[in-house]
């Protein structure tokens, strides 16, 4: 391997691309002269000029990082930008483990220990499927003779502690604690009147706004990737939907109207987002994590055990489920591509309420009671 450290300083010097004796490019500062050697010139630490020779190149380590830089960018080009975000965000849980290593030489071993050490069952999946997908395009491509992530075995883990549903009490302090505020009590009552992502609302555009018709057309997100706001497609086909909307949802958009009139008079907002209905007192788009911030603050200082946007969605959908909504309205209303979400992550019932379900239930003269 003593050419492996002279290429990967070379690549950083500068130089013509080189070829061999058949015409292939070898890379830049690199040649086969007539006799059959390998000449690798490169700048050493000092600044010099130096040439090394050799029968033959070793190949240039490539990490597991540099592979699934690769493999996003070549196989995944057409992918939404919050999609490849989320890639990312799921290969950083090991980008500084097995990701330093040369794909060459991991193994089932490495790979299984490295999942072994990720606590939540939703992740290890995920992360597993990638890591064999993209390595799959590795044997694919010769760089590696066997897939090290086709046997992954991913076992019970944690799961992710689902939000839990407002009680009516609760929403009623919320909003009189926020009745005054710029755009907490608005989003609040999107949120709970519509069960729409906190990505969807902060990414509503007044022109997703029927007020005649009295309905909103989730048309896309707002996420923040790389440094900057961008304003993404939905999620999936089936989050591309309509919503109905009602009084109290469409006071809360008159009310930003009003405001964002007055905000845009005064501040420039940024290029491609001045139609957007959510914005800060300086015209600009808001970060998620600045409405969850708010809410944890907010909660505090209620005495309510913390929240965040989605725990708006979970309670919708709950209070959807009680008051008897059709499961099936429930998922195009949140824009589920399976009911099997809606009803097993979104839907919090208590005993208390499979109690009155079961009494309304006709079982000739007894009643169940919750002394069962």
């Amino acid at each position: 391997m003593i050419f492996t450290s002279v290429l990967a300083r070379f690549s950083h010097s500068g130089g013509d691309m080189g070829k061999d004796l058949n015409g292939n490019e070898l890379g830049k500062g690199i040649r086969q002269r007539s006799d059959g050697l390998y000449e690798v010139r490169y700048t050493d630490k000092d600044g010099r000029r130096r040439s090394k020779y050799t029968k033959a190149l070793d190949k240039p380590v490539q990490t597991l990082n540099d592979w699934f830089d690769t493999w996003l960018a070549v196989y995944h080009p057409n992918c939404k930008p919050v999609t490849i975000a989320r890639y990312k965000a799921l290969y950083n849980h090991v980008r500084d483990t097995i990701g330093r290593r040369d794909i060459s030489g991991l193994t089932p071993f490495d790979m299984q220990k490295a999942i072994n050490e990720i606590p939540y069952q939703t992740t290890t999946n995920q992360l597993s499927t990638m890591l064999s997908n993209s390595m799959a395009e590795a044997q694919s491509q010769g760089l590696i003779q066997t897939n090290p992530a086709n046997h992954i075995i991913v076992g019970k883990r944690h799961k992710a502690k689902h939000n839990r549903a407002l009680t009516e009490s609760e929403i009623q302090r919320l909003y009189s604690a926020t009745e005054k505020s710029s755009y907490l009590h608005s989003i609040l009552v999107l949120g709970l009147h519509t069960g729409m992502r906190i990505s969807e609302i902060l990414g509503l555009q007044w022109a997703d706004i029927s007020f005649e018709r009295k309905r909103i057309h989730v048309t896309g997100t707002l996420a923040y990737i790389d440094g900057q706001f961008v304003r993404t497609d939905p999620k999936s086909l089936s989050s591309d939907r309509y919503i109905p909307i009602d009084d109290e949802v469409q006071n809360e958009l008159t009310r930003q109207r009003i405001r964002k009139k007055r905000i845009a008079a005064k501040y420039k907002s940024l290029e491609g987002m001045d139609d957007l209905i959510f914005v800060t007192r300086q015209n600009k788009p808001i970060y998620r994590s600045s409405v969850n911030h708010a809410l944890n603050t907010l909660c505090d200082k209620l005495d309510i055990p913390r929240i965040t946007t989605h725990t708006m969605r979970h309670t919708f959908a709950t209070n959807c489920i009680k008051n008897g909504m059709n499961p099936k309205i429930v998922q195009m209303v949140l824009g589920h591509k399976s009911i099997q979400t809606t009803m097993d992550t979104y839907c919090n019932l208590t005993y208390d309420d499979i109690v009155e379900a079961m009494n309304g239930v006709k079982w000739g003269k007894k009643e169940w009671s919750d002394t069962i």
